[in-house]
């Protein structure tokens, strides 16, 4: 009786909700709602695929979050036709109880998400350009700057905030090279570095400097200007957890802009073509770093869903099949020297945006196959590269020197199916740094693929073929080593911080770890495959004499290709002494058994 009644009270309340009490589905479908808290009568006992929501729940249901999105798309309309017109916009939490803005690190008083960036946008703290400098100041320390709620976003810029990203520019390109940069470096660093009008907005994009920030801060060492000082040995372990939170704090700006990127992309909301051909190329480039740094950060997850999404983009962009044309092998005008950049106007791409195109294409695709080298079983290396029907015809890359000198590649098709296939073509060369680093990553790749082809149980036809495609690769790599240029002998005269230098240790370390992959299956049992290994293994920590610890910071592929190393010098040799001397007690077994019947 008891539930009875107690269900018949709910049913009919003993008096009518207030307007807007009903719960959304009710609502939508003009049925009496008895407002029953968490799911009402009607949607009780007649469930429909739409969840029980009401519209002033902790949370925000699913149609507020439509309305929503549909006001922000109006906004973004008005702003674009508008340019010069449209108000700033605040947004503000839309949860209840959930982390503030400054727990999360994050600064929700932003400008709206524009191409077109005002005089105001400068790359300051609260500007949706910038990331929050964790120091305002090379001698104050984060802690001390004012909170996200006190800040506006017209905030201008100081000579201080410059400074500090000016700072962070630096200690990056010190390694970009590392981490698949392929964009021209003085263009971005000028572009990066001026402050933006609505006339000339030469800066990257928010997704591209974020990134580069973030790498920045990542790089630079603890007693850096640009993070927090320890005075002493007691504070160390606090100035760590602190410099971890204002990494996050650049991580978390840094996806954040990625997606709103990736979003503006998706929906078409740049115009005109060259316009969001260049926001493309930027994106592209941030959602490298973002790869590279997730790998070198043994975030293999992250990683990989970064280089995907950076593989997708270049697919949807057609940089795989880029054909340098002739617009772009003139030289480049003065309109056109910046024209990588969103808003600046030219006739057309000029040689170096064609080489940045060409660079990052083979960026991408060197960070697809590294990351499957790398944590993908050998039978499972092969990706979107690798698809039926992929034709890769963008030509082999060339140094940016190159490209600022007009010097273009010939145009190709089939481009590493003909190096495989030793197709000799025109655009197989020049041999430029970045030419040997794309085919040293293939080689090492083609090598892990091989590897997972064989099987000691493999028919005679398969055997052959298997011969066939070894003899084949091995033929690759030792004619690209006879290209590549010694490191033994430019030691002496190359500073090992200079980009060509690491590139260039980078591509003998490949190649290194292809010669020791595919050799490696053999080593344990033929002397020539094992010497082959062991010469390789000792070329790659020779290092041609250098110092490797004055790189400082190295391509997270390294990691992988020092463990084949490990396993040739090390593991190898004990795999090899164990079965000796297994093989020498089995013979004493069998010598004891025979004993008492020579006796």
């Amino acid at each position: 009786m008891y539930a009875g009644s107690s269900h018949s009270s709910r049913i009919l309340p003993t008096k009518p909700l207030k307007r807007g009490k009903a719960c959304l589905t009710c609502r939508f479908l003009k049925i009496k709602c008895d407002g029953g808290r968490p799911i009402c009568g009607p949607c009780e006992r007649h469930p429909k695929d739409d969840p029980c929501e009401y519209a002033d729940g902790p949370g925000r249901s699913r149609t507020r979050q439509l309305e929503e999105t549909v006001s922000r798309l109006e906004a973004r309309l008005r702003e674009y036709e508008n340019p010069n017109e449209t108000p700033a916009v605040t947004l503000s939490n839309p949860y209840d109880g959930s982390e503030s803005d400054s727990t999360l690190g994050v600064n929700l008083t932003l400008q709206p998400i524009s191409r077109y960036p005002t005089d105001t946008s400068t790359y300051s703290p609260s500007s949706q350009y910038s990331i929050a400098s964790p120091a305002s100041s090379s001698s104050t320390p984060r802690s001390s700057a004012a909170p996200p709620s006190t800040r506006t976003t017209s905030e201008s810029p100081t000579s201080d905030n410059n400074l500090a990203i000016r700072n962070l520019l630096d200690v990056f390109f010190t390694h970009a090279s590392s981490f698949g940069f392929f964009l021209n470096v003085s263009r971005f660093y000028n572009a990066a570095t001026q402050p933006s009008s609505f006339t000339f907005p030469t800066r990257p994009c928010s997704a591209l400097l974020s990134t580069v920030l973030l790498c920045g801060f990542h790089l630079s060492p603890a007693d850096y200007p640009n993070r927090s000082p320890v005075r002493d040995s007691s504070s160390s372990s606090r100035s760590q957890t602190q410099t971890q939170k204002q990494e996050h704090e650049y991580l978390l700006r840094a996806l954040r802009d990625t997606a709103v990127e990736l979003c503006s992309i998706s929906h078409g909301e740049v115009n005109p073509y060259p316009m969001q051909r260049s926001l493309m190329l930027q994106t592209i480039q941030a959602e490298v770093l973002l790869s590279h740094y997730f790998f070198r950060t043994a975030n293999i997850t992250e990683a990989k869903r970064h280089a995907s999404s950076a593989a997708s983009l270049a697919l949807a962009s057609n940089l795989h099949r880029v054909w340098p044309t002739s617009t772009a092998s003139t030289p480049p005008t003065p309109g056109t020297q910046a024209s990588s950049y969103p808003g600046v106007t030219g006739a057309g791409p000029d040689a170096v945006e064609e080489g940045e195109r060409i660079n990052g294409f083979w960026a991408v695709f060197v960070l697809y196959r590294n990351l499957a080298v790398a944590v993908d079983p050998p039978s499972e290396v092969c990706g979107v590269f690798d698809a039926p029907g992929m034709q890769i015809d963008t030509p082999w890359p060339l140094d940016m020197e190159n490209y600022k000198e007009s010097i273009l590649p010939e145009p190709g098709s089939s481009t590493v199916w003909n190096y495989l296939n030793h197709v000799q073509t025109s655009a197989d060369g020049p041999y430029s740094t970045h030419n040997l680093l794309a085919k040293s990553s293939i080689l090492l790749h083609q090598a892990t693929f091989l590897e997972g082809q064989y099987y000691p149980t493999m028919s005679e036809r398969d055997s052959q073929s298997f011969s066939a495609a070894f003899q084949s690769l091995n033929h690759l790599i030792e004619s690209l080593g006879s290209h590549l240029p010694p490191l033994s002998t430019q030691s002496s005269r190359i500073d090992p911080t200079n980009p060509t230098t690491r590139l260039l240790f980078h591509a003998h370390s490949m190649l290194h770890g292809a010669t020791i992959k595919l050799h490696g299956l053999f080593a344990y049992s033929d002397p020539t495959s094992r010497q082959v290994c062991v010469a390789a293994a000792k070329a790659m920590i020779a290092a041609g004499g250098m110092n490797v610890q004055e790189f400082g910071c190295v391509n997270p592929i390294m990691g992988v290709s020092y463990r084949f190393l490990l396993l040739i010098l090390f593991i190898l040799p004990v795999l090899r002494t164990r079965e000796l001397t297994f093989s020498f007690l089995r013979s004493t077994d069998s010598l004891d058994s025979r004993l008492p019947g020579l006796n």
